[in-house]
């Protein structure tokens, strides 16, 4: 089980604000623990063009604010 151990606040001035795809829009926010990174991601079609998307660095928690998707 993973501890964090400290908390940091990150400013938008931090973020790294980039275009993933015409269809992805990402503003990430760095934490100092590496296990454990903050993203806002808008997706607005399909993502990614073709295929599937699979995150291998890092577990991934998704809340869907509004829209559909599927996520396997």
């Amino acid at each position: 089980m993973y501890q964090i151990t400290s908390v940091k606040q990150v400013k938008r001035s931090e973020a790294k604000v980039s275009k993933v795809t015409d269809a992805c829009f990402a503003v990430e926010y760095p934490l100092m623990d590496k296990p454990i990174h903050g993203a806002v991601i808008e997706i607005s079609g399909r993502y990614p063009d073709i295929g599937f998307s699979r995150n291998e660095v890092c577990i991934e928690l998704a809340y869907v604010i509004s829209g559909r998707g599927k996520l396997g």
